[in-house]
């Protein structure tokens, strides 16, 4: 009963979101882990039923049949996986684009900040203070120093804007690997549950026949 529910649902949750033009990608890994967290609450329901089972042939065939279950669930599953998968890698490209956006401008705001500190500090310039003072009025003087308290101001926002986009452009790399390392454990892990469990109801299928001679 529950099993036909979940399978209901997920495909009512497909229809949904076929039909949306600019799916959300956020609230689509929401729906799908939903629905992943479903099966996997039912899956252990079933693993709690084969543990209750003897050793009889009534309870013999029922794990048979429980087992058998189970790797149906196993393979929806991963069928719900490989979805998230798909979505992940959508968000991944998007991230990745989004990276060499923020490197192509920290490399344009790398560019001007070298541009303007050579044009402003180069060799054999006179200093800030002795352009001050060596000004002809108290007008050019006061000029001067507004202009270089300007300059000043621009250089550090160009510097701050620099290391936020470092920071940003780390902590995206940081999420991405994060992502896939995510990804390649969970497919890795419920593969290799499916093969366990394929490999129980082997074990239970010739158990049956020992009992049945």
């Amino acid at each position: 009963m529950y099993r036909q529910i979940i399978v209901f649902l997920l495909t009512f949750q497909g229809l949904i979101l076929s039909q949306r033009s600019q799916p959300d990608s956020q609230k689509e890994l929401e729906v799908q882990n939903s629905a992943i967290q479903s099966l996997k609450d039912e899956i252990n329901a079933t693993k709690k039923r084969i543990q209750s089972e003897g050793r009889k042939e009534k309870s013999s065939v029922r794990r048979v049949s429980n087992l058998s279950e189970e790797i149906s669930l196993l393979q929806q599953l991963l069928k719900e996986i490989k979805k998230e998968e798909k979505l992940l890698i959508a968000d991944i490209s998007r991230s990745e684009r989004k990276i060499a956006e923020s490197e192509e401008e920290l490399d344009t705001l790398r560019t001007r900040y070298a541009h303007r500190l050579s044009t402003i500090y180069k060799k054999g310039q006179i200093s800030n203070l002795e352009k001050i003072l060596s000004s002809t009025s108290w007008r050019q003087a006061i000029y001067r120093t507004k202009y270089l308290k300007i300059i000043s101001e621009i250089d550090q926002k160009t510097h701050d804007t620099i290391r936020s986009l470092l920071i940003q452009i780390g902590r995206q790399r940081l999420e991405l690997e994060a992502v896939l390392r995510k990804k390649r454990r969970l497919k890795r892990d419920r593969e290799k549950t499916l093969t366990s469990v394929r490999s129980k109801k082997k074990n239970e299928q010739r158990e049956l026949v020992k009992i049945r001679k």
